[in-house]
């Protein structure tokens, strides 16, 4: 048996995560020094005060500093996390992951490898590195046939036929399967846990629910999760570590006045949060789009390269995965349509909110009273 490491790199990473939550901290103690008040005028003072609170706010949310993957390319190397992080000279240390030259990390495939010559991604125990997997030769070579174990992520929204898919390029059985059934919004997604094992012909297995979450803060998590009695899934109800933040609110408007009100709710979000998305029914992008023209803001529909001036639009089906510092829920009793699917739609567009979640509608709705 070779006594060569299992990861024979892990100590030049965790070094690197070192430096980069040593750039972080020196981030914050440099944002901390800057006074608003030397500003040449009371508009110059307020855009510099809302900028550096955000920054600093960012700089402080759990895993600021971390990375949990990396690409190589011919001739540079980036980290990828949830967070811009630079150091004294203003070099990026971590590349934030809706930046565009993060794309590779998501997109490169044997097909197209976008240029990459390495792919890296990060596990983390206990607030440090502890594993790490290359996929260089499946960039290179493409994946093998069969495999020992398989992960499977965002697991909830596969379909049988997938699930038995997957279940035949690992006949060992062997299986680490991820996912929050809350948000299985496909079509053909799951909403039990042994019926996914059956999929997978895995005789045995256990099922672990994961019940402490950070990116949700604790207020609008516990209104969230008033829904998932209406989901018809086989979930358990998570509780958030921060305790503090916003709670939810909603505004009733008229429908004639519902784009006005959404713009409105969306000025006041950003005010203190640039990353602004909007959750809406397809059919009012339109007009919230040109009310937020009104407001020198333009809507568009990605995450990639969003300048200050843009605000993401996106229907339910369409925002699971993405986050926001502050999201706006338009029509939440439409979104809510008395059906399983529904609630969960639902559940998904109110936990994108990382920061504040705003909702506005037509029609009053309150999580509590369902």
């Amino acid at each position: 048996m070779s006594d060569a490491p299992l990861f024979p790199e892990l100590e030049p990473e965790r070094a690197q995560l070192a430096h980069s939550r040593t750039c972080r901290d020196e981030m914050i103690e440099m944002f901390e020094r800057v006074d608003p008040k030397d500003s040449a005028d009371e508009f110059t003072h307020e855009y510099i005060e809302v900028t550096v609170e955000e920054a600093l706010e960012d700089l402080r949310t759990p895993g600021a500093g971390d990375f949990f993957g990396r690409i190589d390319d011919e001739n540079d190397r980036w980290y990828i996390g949830r967070r811009h992080i630079e150091d004294r000279q203003h070099d990026p240390v971590v590349i934030d992951w809706r930046a565009p030259i993060a794309a590779p990390f998501y997109r490169a495939t044997v097909l197209d490898s976008f240029g990459l010559k390495h792919r890296r991604r990060f596990t983390m125990a206990d607030g440090d590195i502890n594993a790490y997997l290359d996929e260089i030769n499946s960039l290179l070579n493409g994946p093998p046939f069969l495999f020992g174990h398989v992960v499977v992520d965002e697991a909830r929204d596969q379909s049988a036929v997938g699930l038995r898919v997957v279940g035949r390029r690992c006949p060992s059985g062997s299986f680490t399967i991820l996912g929050d059934l809350a948000q299985s919004t496909t079509p053909a997604g799951q909403q039990q846990w042994p019926v996914v094992a059956q999929y997978l012909g895995a005789a045995r297995y256990e099922v672990a629910h994961l019940t402490i979450g950070y990116r949700v803060p604790e207020p609008v998590l516990r209104m969230a999760n008033k829904l998932l009695a209406f989901t018809a899934v086989d979930t358990v109800a998570s509780r958030s570590v921060r305790v503090e933040g916003d709670a939810p609110t909603m505004r009733v408007s008229s429908s004639h006045d519902l784009d006005t009100a959404v713009a409105e709710e969306v000025m006041i979000a950003r005010h203190r949060h640039v990353l602004t998305g909007v959750v809406a029914p397809l059919r009012l992008h339109g007009v919230i789009a040109a009310a937020l023209a009104t407001h020198g803001l333009v809507a568009v529909s990605r995450m990639q390269d969003v300048q200050r001036h843009q605000i993401p639009i996106f229907t339910a089906e369409l925002v699971k995965g993405l986050e926001f510092d502050a999201v706006v829920v338009v029509n939440p009793a439409e979104v809510f349509d008395g059906t399983p699917r529904g609630a969960r739609l639902l559940y998904v567009a109110m936990t994108r909110a990382v920061q504040v979640l705003r909702m506005v509608g037509d029609t009053a709705f309150d999580p509590n009273s369902l």
